[in-house]
């Protein structure tokens, strides 16, 4: 068999172990949850439909209404009746959540008037009219009531929407303000560790020019790796240790610098992948030592170097 012969059967004539496959890739896509899952989310659509069919048997017979005019019926009348019973039961889930603030609250009985004018209007044309067919030349009224329901529905709505969306607002407002806070407090922290790290190595800082570079002298020995002053018996081999140690630490330290130069809005995560390190803290305190240097700036979690 030729191979294209054998590509036509695998494609369109696929064996029993490959009918058994893709039917135990079925069986767990079509499992039992997912099926329910998607049952109790298709239920509530497909819910008014037995009422709109009764409404609009309800208007043919009872209003001499046509199947055209009996189905706009149904359907404006089922349609009103769900977006009102959901706009109460997203106002009173609002009103639940605001129990001890009278000022938010939404007007949820007005909600609940709406919706019992709506179960009023399908009963009348549904079930009274089959008692009370005299009734039937006052029906025609209730059709500008439903009118009124779906503009105050509206309203009700858009308020709604409204309030939601202010206090959307106001929670996002008090979370830039808190990294606003977080940001100073950082920045502040960091002119700290940089001053006492110029300190530290002899430089003096004037108050007034504490926001500007320093540059600290070309002799000003710098050690990475130790605290405290250098043991002037270290033999040759500590030494090379801590100057390749130290070699290794400013690579990396340039590198950094290199790639906020070019990426200034970088993430840590990603500095700590790029950089190759283990933990993100050795990237934080390079990132403070450049800073105490006057190498880089880091404000409002963007970079600039200096």
């Amino acid at each position: 068999m030729t191979t294209n012969a054998q590509t036509y059967q695998e494609l369109f004539m696929p064996t029993p172990a490959g009918f058994a496959n893709w039917l135990a890739s079925a069986r767990k896509t079509i499992h039992e949850e997912g099926i329910i899952d998607f049952v109790s989310k298709l239920s509530p659509w497909i819910a008014p439909l037995p009422s709109a069919w009764f409404v609009h048997d309800a208007t043919v017979r009872h209003l001499a209404a046509g199947s055209g005019l009996a189905w706009i019926i149904a359907i404006v009348i089922e349609t009103l009746g769900l977006t009102t019973t959901h706009t109460a039961l997203g106002m009173h889930a609002w009103n639940k959540t605001h129990a001890n603030q009278p000022e938010k609250q939404a007007p949820f009985g007005l909600a609940v008037i709406l919706a019992i004018v709506y179960v009023i209007a399908t009963l009348l044309l549904i079930s009274v009219l089959e008692v009370k067919p005299e009734w039937q030349h006052y029906a025609p009224a209730m059709f500008p009531l439903l009118a009124v329901v779906g503009a105050v529905n509206l309203a009700l709505r858009s308020h709604h929407n409204n309030r939601i969306r202010e206090e959307r607002n106001v929670i996002n407002d008090e979370k830039q303000r808190q990294r606003e806070i977080e940001d100073e407090e950082r920045a502040q922290k960091l002119e700290e560790k940089r001053l006492r790290a110029l300190a530290k190595y002899g430089v003096t800082v004037n108050p007034a020019t504490v926001n500007q570079n320093v540059n600290l002298p070309v002799s000003t020995p710098v050690n990475y790796v130790i605290d405290g002053h250098n043991d002037s018996q270290n033999d040759g081999l500590a030494d090379k240790l801590i100057a390749g140690k130290r070699s290794k630490i400013d690579a990396r330290r340039d590198q950094l610098v290199e790639i906020v130069r070019s990426d200034p809005t970088i993430e840590l995560a990603e500095l700590q992948r790029r950089l190759g390190l283990g933990s993100v803290n050795t990237v934080k305190t390079d990132i403070e030592h450049l800073i105490a240097f006057g190498r880089i700036r880091f404000e409002n979690r963007v970079f600039e170097v200096l």
